[in-house]
């Protein structure tokens, strides 16, 4: 296993002081691997240590993970990767990433995962089929076939509903609706050609297609009626892909190694890029993700070389670290933060306001803590013992942004902090 120290500044805006088991603080990192060949693997960037360690699943069972790592999905205490050339997924326990169960009863080259009503759902690109299975068991309770016929690739879940792309590899145009209580199928969803991806956030549901060499939309999509709210559309990009979405951001790559950034209320795609990587063809941003204010890119090296890794703060486009080696093949990049809270519980447990502020700030979520404020170098500029409904004061402090982390004994949380 392969250890890289990343630069203070990412540690900055990653790193988390935490005392929770090897694997449950962190970012998950899923490495393709070959095809063909059992060489997939996961690395993992500890909050606590500020390192990356390559290959933790191999060291946790002393065995090879399999061919094809094509995604990871996070349910309760247990990670589930799936493997798409070993026609399995392998469920790990989150934290320790000991292997708890292998599952092969109607996986055929499984591409996605998601999670409703204490069910797991995966979807299958050889079969045209999603397969369900119960989450405590881990039996196969229902097969449900593609209701156009055709390949089937991502899946999300919003509520009790589970959309599926039914387009793969930018053919198709169309979603379709399961009712994850009754596992029936609730109708399908058309778009344009050429569906590329989905997203779900805020109760929303997105969709990304491209046609021909320019055109591109994006779709808002209600998940209780299935109508499109709204389309944004454009043929100012070249082949666009990887999009995803952070803290109601829209993020995607165009144009090859071009980086665009666009508020989810804006009216139009946005005319120009916020970033430009280095050019290494279809390798470029292979892997892609923004996770806690940082957009993180692999590059794959076209599968004949580790990925090397690049983070970019995403507040002002800075790099913190570039050329980190993972594993062969990266494609995605996953919160782990198990022992601690998801994003949603922690906004509402954790509050700093007022946010933007001048003067003083409060903390709202904890009774008493610690409270350190960093700068953007990961300085400490201030640091105080806090009791809930004090007041701490900052107009000594220049203005910028700066990064509030709260220790307190149920954790240690963080906020960005903006002063004026």
């Amino acid at each position: 296993m392969k250890r890289f120290l990343l630069s203070n500044l990412l540690i900055f805006f990653l790193g988390i002081t935490a005392s929770f088991a090897q694997y449950g603080q962190g970012i998950l990192i899923a490495n393709e691997g070959n095809y063909g060949n059992p060489n997939a693997s996961v690395s993992y960037y500890d909050f606590a240590t500020h390192q990356i360690t390559n290959g933790i699943y191999n060291a946790a069972n002393s065995e090879a993970l399999g061919d094809v790592l094509q995604h990871i999905g996070l349910y309760q205490d247990k990670a589930y990767l799936v493997m798409n050339n070993s026609n399995k997924v392998v469920i790990v326990n989150r934290v320790s990433f000991q292997k708890i169960a292998t599952i092969t009863d109607g996986i055929s080259n499984p591409r996605y995962i998601a999670f409703a009503d204490n069910k797991y759902f995966v979807t299958n690109s050889k079969s045209k089929t999603v397969t369900v299975y119960d989450a405590t068991t881990n039996n196969k309770v229902a097969e449900i076939a593609s209701t156009d016929g055709k390949s089937i690739d991502n899946i999300v879940s919003i509520g009790n509903k589970i959309f599926v792309m039914q387009a793969i590899f930018g053919t198709g145009n169309s979603i379709m609706v399961i009712d994850a209580v009754n596992l029936t199928t609730l109708g399908t969803i058309t778009v344009n050609d050429n569906l590329q991806w989905m997203h779900a956030t805020n109760d929303k549901l997105y969709a990304w297609c491209t046609s021909g060499d320019s055109h591109t939309d994006f779709y808002e999509i209600d998940p209780k009626t299935h109508n499109i709210i709204r389309t944004l559309s454009t043929d100012a990009y070249k082949a666009s892909w990887k999009m995803t979405i952070s803290n109601n951001v829209l993020y995607f790559v165009a144009n090859t190694n071009e980086i665009y950034a666009m508020p989810l209320s804006a009216t139009a795609l946005p005319d120009n890029s916020v970033l430009t990587v280095t050019d290494n063809g279809w390798s470029t941003c292979y892997g892609f993700g923004v996770l806690m204010g940082v957009l993180l890119e692999a590059d794959a090296q076209e599968f004949t070389a580790p990925s090397l890794m690049s983070g970019y703060m995403t507040s002002n486009w800075g790099q913190m670290v570039s050329n980190v080696e993972l594993g062969m093949g990266t494609n995605g990049f996953y919160l782990n933060n198990y022992e601690g809270l998801d994003d949603d519980i922690m906004a509402t447990r954790l509050q700093v306001y007022p946010n933007p502020a001048k003067n003083v700030i409060s903390i709202r979520g904890v009774q008493q803590a610690t409270v350190k404020i960093h700068n953007i170098k990961g300085q400490v500029c201030k640091e105080v013992n806090y009791t809930e409904g004090e007041q701490i004061e900052i107009a000594d402090l220049r203005p910028g942004v700066y990064m509030v982390i709260c220790q307190s004994q149920a954790g240690t949380f963080m906020e960005k902090l903006v002063i004026n």
